[in-house]
C-alpha cells in the first residue's frame, strides 16, 4: 500500500487532466446509456401500432420515455425514424469524441508520470556514491 501511495504522488501535477478524463468518461457512459434507452423506447414506439403518449408522468421510466419522445418529436413513424437516426448519429459521435478525449488525456498523463519516475530514478542513481 505504501508503494502505491508513493507512485500516486506522481499524479498530483496532472490532477486536472485526470479529472478531465474522468468527466469525459462519465459523460460517454451517460450518452451510451441514453442511446440504449433511446433505441428501446423509439423502436417499441415505432414498431407498435399505438403511439406512446404520456401527459402526466408518474415514474422515472415515464419521465425518461417522455424525454426520449420529445427528442424524437411528433409525426408519423417515418419522420420519427428519420429524427431518431439523426439523433442517434449525433449521440454516438459525441460519445466517441468524449472517449477519444478521455483516452488521449489519460495516455498523456501516463506517459508523463512514467517520465517523471524515470527522471527521479536517474537523479537518485546519479547521486549515489561509486
Amino acid at each position: 500500500m505504501n508503494t502505491f501511495i508513493r507512485i500516486l504522488k506522481f499524479s498530483k501535477p496532472y490532477k486536472w487532466l485526470i479529472g478531465i478524463s474522468m468527466v469525459s468518461s462519465f459523460f460517454s457512459v451517460l450518452l451510451n446509456s441514453l442511446s440504449i434507452w433511446l433505441i428501446g423506447t423509439v423502436m417499441s414506439n415505432i414498431m407498435s401500432n399505438n403511439s406512446l403518449k404520456i401527459s402526466n408522468p408518474e415514474s422515472i421510466k415515464e419521465h425518461l420515455d417522455m424525454f426520449v419522445l420529445t427528442l424524437v418529436g411528433e409525426g408519423n413513424n417515418i419522420e420519427q425514424l428519420q429524427s431518431f437516426c439523426i439523433l442517434l448519429f449525433i449521440i454516438f459521435l459525441m460519445k466517441n469524441i468524449l472517449i477519444y478525449i478521455g483516452k488521449n488525456t489519460l495516455s498523456y498523463v501516463q506517459n508523463y508520470i512514467i517520465t517523471d519516475i524515470r527522471i527521479k530514478l536517474f537523479h537518485h542513481i546519479n547521486q549515489l556514491s561509486m
